[in-house]
């Protein structure tokens, strides 16, 4: 691996996910999942930085509420690699699944506003 930090340097890696102790989002992570085989963020990403850079990691959450209407949350959704990619029949078929599931759960059926729950995590990789 060829270092690309300054000695001393500290690199910040941070995510947001879903907050899905919240049952509609995880009932949109199952769909999501269905399809996306594995993007999310991974903790050994964080490993194996601390690893390579030889870094004591500190680790922060913290979370936020993001009001939005359904189709944001497809909309959203539709930008993300593994579905921008494939082919317009398949697209459509996926998005249709995320809006079935927007507009029949009771968390969210019917309404015009979603509140879509996010956790975040920071990792600080500072020189041990």
């Amino acid at each position: 691996m060829r270092r690309v930090l300054r000695p001393g340097g500290v690199v910040e890696l941070v995510w947001n996910t879903r907050d899905e102790q919240v049952p509609w989002a995880a009932a949109l992570g199952e769909v999501l999942a269905a399809e996306s085989r594995d993007h999310e963020a991974d903790q050994t990403v964080v490993e194996q930085f601390a690893r390579a850079l030889d870094a004591r990691v500190e680790h922060a959450r913290s979370g936020t509420v993001q009001r939005t209407s359904p189709e944001q949350v497809v909309a959203g959704i539709a930008t993300r690699s593994y579905v921008a990619t494939v082919d317009d029949a398949r697209r459509g078929q996926f998005l249709g699944r995320v809006r079935a599931l927007l507009a029949t759960h009771s968390d969210t059926r019917g309404r015009d506003l979603v509140d879509l729950s996010y956790r975040t995590g920071t990792y600080r990789l500072a020189p041990a």
